[in-house]
């Protein structure tokens, strides 16, 4: 085979700059609702923070694979660097399990001794979350079918915002009835 062979499609690195837009927004999504998580108690916004932080690591390893898929193809790899991303995607996975994996443990801790949890603040960081998610999805939505990297990252904070939304639904679910008198402090 010859070097200078094709395999077709738009390559990632020609979104590479919408991949680190959307990679920095979720470096800041993930600071906020960590801050979030510690000031409020909510394992909600921990859950969700762990997933912004797997989809920080997905991100990163997206852009990393946008600049290897340039690199032009040889004889010993036809393809290039070309699965680059494919690799980025499986790694992503096991950092997912990692973070799944401790929100069950902590979860039925909780269960067994649930912590003060300010429902108001979670409100606040998930908005946060989901005005963010939703500039990213506005970034990423034209290239959403260009490739693997670009699919996988609108799909991504797709989902994250989902989990914005679990975090309201969760504050809402935890919220003290009106008129009750009854304020959970949270840990500080």
């Amino acid at each position: 085979m010859h070097r200078g062979h094709a395999h077709g499609g738009a390559g990632p690195s020609s979104h590479r700059g919408r991949l680190v837009a959307v990679l920095v927004l979720t470096l800041a999504v993930l600071a906020a609702e960590v801050v979030g998580a510690l000031l409020s108690g909510s394992l909600a916004l921990l859950a969700d923070a762990g997933h912004m932080l797997t989809d920080v690591v997905g991100l990163s390893m997206a852009v990393v694979a946008a600049a290897l898929v340039r690199r032009p193809a040889t004889d010993a790899r036809t393809w290039g660097f070309r699965r680059a991303e494919v690799v980025a995607a499986a790694a992503q996975a096991a950092v997912l399990l990692v973070v799944g994996v401790f929100v069950i443990v902590e979860g039925v801790r909780r269960l067994v001794d649930p912590p003060p949890v300010a429902a108001g603040l979670m409100v606040v960081f998930g908005v946060v979350g989901l005005v963010g998610n939703v500039v990213g999805l506005l970034l990423l939505v034209d290239a959403r079918d260009a490739n693997l990297n670009t699919r996988a990252a609108f799909l991504e904070v797709a989902n994250d915002a989902l989990g914005s939304v679990a975090v309201l639904v969760a504050a809402a679910v935890i919220a003290p009835p009106a008129g009750s008198g009854r304020t959970p402090s949270p840990r500080w």
